[in-house]
């Protein structure tokens, strides 16, 4: 006899595959897992922003920033309709986006992203923020803002660091 599976069982199974597929660097079975993925998640908010996620990192390990660019803007047109357990979502899609416009040398748009990114995380994700946008700054050579976002970073993961593991 078969088993059945319920639609978020399904785009669970294809979502790991895309991330296994992703690992390996096998980008294009990586894209059809989460295209096949998307296919049984909308039902499911929070595994479809996850999958529009990881197909957006995906394309952006391709290097083809425009469908990067596409999948977190869908991501981001969810805005309105994100339960508040899925808003942070929201932060690593503008964080994305602002790599996406950094790589296409668009650092206007780029420091945008990562300023929304950060009003919508915290610990570690914040920390990630704090620490790409600095180095966004020095790369422009604005070394004094560069340095003072390095050091909020710094100072969240001493935070992160005193924080007990359990």
């Amino acid at each position: 006899y078969a088993l059945e599976y319920s639609e978020l069982e399904v785009a669970s199974i294809y979502y790991n595959m895309g991330n296994a597929y992703l690992e390996a660097g096998q980008y294009k079975n990586a894209l059809t897992a989460y295209d096949n993925a998307l296919d049984y998640s909308s039902e499911n908010q929070k595994k479809h922003v996850q999958i529009l996620n990881k197909q957006g990192l995906c394309y952006f390990r391709m290097g083809r920033m425009e469908s990067s660019k596409n999948s977190f803007l869908d991501l981001l047109n969810m805005e309105q309709d994100l339960s508040p357990n899925n808003q942070r979502y929201l932060g690593m899609a503008m964080h994305n986006l602002g790599n996406v416009y950094q790589s296409q040398s668009r650092l206007d748009s780029a420091t945008l992203f990562f300023h929304r990114a950060l009003s919508l995380k915290n610990g570690k994700q914040k920390f990630i923020t704090y620490m790409d946008l600095g180095e966004l700054f020095i790369k422009e050579g604005k070394l004094i803002k560069g340095r003072a976002l390095l050091d909020s970073a710094i100072q969240i993961h001493s935070q992160l660091s005193l924080l007990p593991d359990n």
